[in-house]
């Protein structure tokens, strides 16, 4: 039978005045010298710490004095109060130090009852506070609460010194939270900053009062830098506040945060490499009306070539197109540049993200099937094809300014005609891999496109010639073959191309369409694979990669580009992979 809330308000009242009676008591708690008489029933029927205090005593008779430490007299004095007479005299200033003590004695229904306080006053303005204390105390339904009203209220409390006292994994789950709402990233940076000054600087105190705890010394913040900037979105941040990220005296000192405020640089200064390389640090939150995804050109068992995205939680949506033929495509400063061609049939196009349309472009002066293209600096290449040794390209940032007025120009050829042609980047080398006429081994070309010459490695690269991909992860140039041997692009000039053997990434033979790197993971389009082989598997040889998604497709390349999200409607029916 449940008890009556008049009947223990009356037996409550009862304990208060026996209490100020002192009488019958039988132990006393000295808290730092200030004695208080106590009763062993009543503290070990609400006291887990002392009932295991009481139940330790030996020899037959009782303990006169339990001296504790942990509290304060004036806090003892309330939770006593607390203990005998159901009272909650909770104060903003009381309050923590109640629950502490009530956490020390495990006195659960009133560490409840503080965090029942503090879940009813949660506020912008104290969200922070609570937070700390909360960690502390570990109260996770509290601390939840109080992260969402943080996340939601940042553009107020970043103006506040409030933040400067999280310590570094809660700054770190801030930054890095997708559903942050953030005026810009810009704002989320220059928290960052002013949280790493704040705590490198010896003009603050090194004791922070609100947790009592040491703040990190500067060496130690130096490396908490980096991971706060690769949790936040540096590479969207504006380009004026870019260059002044640069000159920051904490981001100069940490030559990893100088890597990663240079990576953002690249990013920016750079539209070409950003289909194949998307660190986590440039993907867009949830808020943003943009949305990272990952472009895939696919073959459905038709033979109909269809254009399809991905975002990050693995849905597919389907993109409005032309009709495509074969293809290669590229992107550019996230608009998709795209060469279409079947027999004598060839279309050049670029699908604007921006816009959700395509521009009907000039063709390359010779048509040809089987061409690859490849972006450097701001221009788009064609490599080879179908028995044709061209490289030609345009200006794609000219391109988009004037759309009419730009055409394909041949800039060199091939040594050799190849097929079976794969080409990736390598600084300012395009490099070319493909089978010669009546060969069996790979053959290796490359572009300067500095110089517009071509050069042969004669050395045997890699065996015989089968299918191989190229993906990049920063500055690194990877080739994955079917075999699930993966090569790193080391050097490359005109005399020599150094490539070093990283392992197998996987042991069966798959036939391979497309790879990508997106928010560190390793994505491959591939089709023909033992349906025993992992799908989905962590991995170590790879830099900043942690994972590795084999995705059933059958298609002809893998992009990273950014989508307006309003476009984003269509869901395929098979929905995640």
């Amino acid at each position: 039978m449940p008890a009556s809330s008049r009947l223990a308000t009356e037996v409550a009242q009862r304990l208060e005045e026996q209490l100020a009676r002192l009488s019958f008591y039988d132990v006393i708690i000295e808290v730092r010298g200030t004695p208080f008489e106590c009763h062993r029933f009543i503290l070990s029927a609400c006291s887990q710490y002392f009932r295991e205090v009481f139940s330790n005593e030996t020899g037959g008779h009782f303990l006169q004095v339990i001296e504790i430490s942990e509290t304060q007299p004036e806090t003892f004095s309330l939770v006593r109060d607390c203990v005998y007479g159901a009272k909650e005299d909770f104060t903003v200033d009381n309050v923590k130090s109640i629950w502490d003590a009530a956490q020390h004695l495990q006195i659960d229904f009133l560490c409840e009852a503080c965090e029942r306080f503090q879940y009813q006053r949660l506020s912008k303005d104290c969200c922070v506070d609570i937070i700390i204390h909360a960690k502390k105390v570990n109260a996770g339904r509290l601390l939840d609460k109080a992260r969402e009203i943080m996340i939601k209220e940042f553009d107020y409390l970043r103006k506040q010194d409030d933040l400067l006292a999280l310590d570094f994994e809660e700054l770190k789950l801030l930054v890095g939270n997708d559903h942050l709402e953030a005026r810009s990233e810009d704002d989320v940076v220059e928290t960052i900053l002013r949280w790493t000054n704040f705590h490198s600087s010896d003009d603050n105190p090194v004791q922070d009062t609100t947790v009592g705890s040491t703040r990190p010394n500067s060496k130690v913040v130096k490396n908490m830098l980096p991971e706060l900037l690769k949790s936040a979105r540096v590479c969207l941040v504006s380009a004026t506040f870019l260059n002044s990220l640069l000159d920051d005296r904490c981001v100069f000192k940490s030559p990893a945060a100088f890597e990663i405020a240079r990576e953002a640089l690249r990013y920016q200064l750079q539209p070409g490499r950003r289909h194949d390389y998307c660190p986590p640090y440039a993907m867009h939150r949830n808020r943003s009306p943009l949305q990272n995804v990952t472009v895939a050109v696919t073959v459905d068992a038709n033979g109909t070539y269809r254009m399809s995205c991905r975002t990050p939680d693995g849905t597919w949506y389907r993109i409005t197109q032309p009709a495509l033929f074969k293809v290669s495509a590229v992107t550019y400063d996230n608009d998709l540049y795209m060469v279409s061609a079947c027999s004598n049939v060839q279309a050049t196009l670029r699908y604007s993200t921006s816009s959700n349309t395509w521009v009907k472009l000039t063709n390359l002066s010779i048509q040809r099937d089987g061409s690859v293209l490849v972006c450097v600096d701001n221009y788009v290449y064609a490599v080879g094809g179908t028995n044709n040794k061209s490289i030609d390209r345009f200006d794609a940032q000219e391109e988009q300014r004037a759309p009419d007025s730009v055409t394909w120009e041949q800039v060199g050829d091939l040594q050799w005609e190849v097929t079976n042609v794969m080409a990736t980047v390598f600084g300012k080398y395009i490099v070319v891999f493909g089978k010669k006429i009546n060969s069996t081994v790979t053959t290796v070309q490359s572009f300067n496109t500095s110089t517009m010459t071509t050069s042969v490695y004669t050395d045997s690269f890699m065996g015989d010639n089968t299918p191989m991909v190229s993906f990049k992860n920063g500055k690194d140039t990877f080739v994955l073959q079917e075999t699930g041997d993966l090569w790193k692009v080391v050097n490359c000039d005109n005399q020599d191309l150094k490539m070093e053997f990283r392992g197998k990434l996987f042991d069966d033979k798959l036939s391979l369409h497309g790879a990508v790197v997106f928010n560190r993971e390793l994505l491959i389009l591939a089709t023909g694979f033992n349906r025993q082989m992992k799908m989905n598997f962590r991995t170590k040889k790879i830099d900043n990669v942690s994972s590795v998604n084999i995705i059933e497709r059958n298609g002809v390349c893998l992009l990273n580009t950014v989508i307006a999200r309003n476009f984003l409607t269509t869901q395929e029916a098979s929905t995640r992979n």
